[in-house]
């Protein structure tokens, strides 16, 4: 009886930490603190930053996800541009 409850709480948390919004979060931090990085920034001015890109790359590119305008970003940054 306790294997059955151990099986179902570890099938619960796999459910809960795997699932692909889980994944998109944990991404999307990350690529924040990769821009944050390596702008060399408060994490409040490179916030600003983000917010202000991402609105010029969705006027520009509209529809992308969110981790792709994050995406855009880094490249640009690491491009100089």
């Amino acid at each position: 009886m306790v294997w059955i409850l151990v099986i179902v709480i570890i099938v619960i948390l796999a459910l809960v930490f795997l699932s692909p919004g889980q994944k998109e979060k944990r991404k999307k931090g990350q690529l924040q603190q990769q821009i944050q990085k390596k702008m060399r920034v408060s994490e409040s001015r490179a916030d600003e930053y983000i917010r202000d890109m991402k609105g010029r790359l969705k006027k520009k590119y509209p529809g992308k996800s969110e981790q792709w305008y994050l995406e855009k970003i880094l490249s640009d940054l690491e491009r100089g541009r």
